[in-house]
């Protein structure tokens, strides 16, 4: 007798109709999209900010206006023209010393290199240092490259500005009316970031004055933009360092109490760093200057007076 047997079927998996698959993207909450959206907006900021400050972008934006303007040369003034190592020519303008003793005429006179603020040229700098001439001290004014009749250049960065202020200090040497030996740097604003690199580099230069200079760039940019203005300016070539670094070479500072662009308080800044090195610095606080007025007959005075004292010309 046969056994029937029904046909094998192969297993089969039954999912009942009742159970749900488990959502692999669960949708994220309204919290979530936009934490992840500031993320995402955050992480592409700090990046142009990186980028920002890596190339010097602000910076060259902010910090250099050359002025180009057509002027003539004055009368007394010697019109120069010297070269940089990276192929610019710079021009400037020589002004002989006055007042020179009796027998000293024909000798190498003491001189001052000027180095001048972010705008504008020579033209409008030469005012605010000529005076120095009537202590029988030189005082040499150039234009940095894309300033005056200097060499046309664009999108200009720190050190191109130290580049210049470099040959210019070497081409003030090589004067045979100079006495390379008394030797003192004056800077305007910007420029007396460059006059104290150039001191705290060559320890030969006698003495410095700056006037109505920001003891480091991203403080300053902080002062105009806060928080934003310190990250994207970078750190370097800071004047509270190079002033520190002038050992017991004089120092004299001069600052506006009124000043909006370069604020008072740099200059009490700059002090007490070239203090705590023990470099012998006085900041001279000119009561109700701005940036642009500070020159009053009484400035002009003790610059002067400090100039001769420091490079042997006072009586």
């Amino acid at each position: 007798m046969q056994t029937m047997h029904e046909p094998a079927h192969p297993s089969t998996s039954v999912t009942s109709p009742t159970a749900e698959a488990p959502l692999r993207n669960p949708p994220l909450s309204l919290s979530r999209r936009l934490l992840r959206s500031a993320f995402r907006v955050g992480a592409v900021m700090l990046v142009l900010l990186a980028l920002a400050r890596w190339t010097g972008l602000v910076e060259r934006v902010a910090f250099f206006h050359p002025g180009t303007a057509d002027y003539a040369t004055p009368a007394g003034c010697e019109e120069v023209e010297f070269s940089t190592p990276d192929g610019m020519t710079l021009h400037g303008w020589f002004m002989p010393a006055k007042g020179l003793a009796p027998g000293t005429k024909d000798a190498p006179a003491p001189a001052v290199l000027h180095c001048h603020g972010n705008m504008g040229d020579i033209s409008a700098h030469a005012s605010t240092s000529a005076y120095i001439t009537q202590a029988g001290v030189s005082v040499f004014l150039f234009d940095y490259r894309g300033f005056g009749k200097s060499t046309p250049a664009s999108m200009l960065s720190r050190d191109d500005l130290l580049t210049d202020s470099e040959a210019a200090y070497a081409y003030l040497r090589t004067r045979k009316d100079v006495d390379a030996s008394r030797i003192g740097v004056f800077g305007y604003s910007l420029g007396g970031v460059y006059a104290l690199a150039l001191a705290a580099k060559h320890p030969e230069i006698k003495c410095v004055t700056s006037v109505a200079t920001f003891c480091s760039w991203p403080c300053v940019a902080s002062d105009h933009v806060p928080v934003l203005g310190r990250l994207l300016i970078a750190t370097g070539l800071a004047a509270e360092d190079s002033a520190a670094a002038m050992g017991q070479r004089p120092l004299l500072l001069v600052h506006g109490d009124r000043d909006t662009i370069v604020s008072f308080a740099h200059g009490p800044r700059i002090l007490e760093a070239a203090m705590h090195a023990h470099v012998p610095a006085e900041l001279l606080k000119v009561p109700g200057a701005g940036h642009l007025n500070l020159f009053t007959k009484e400035t002009k005075l003790h610059i002067r007076e400090f100039f001769a004292k420091s490079l042997g010309t006072a009586p």
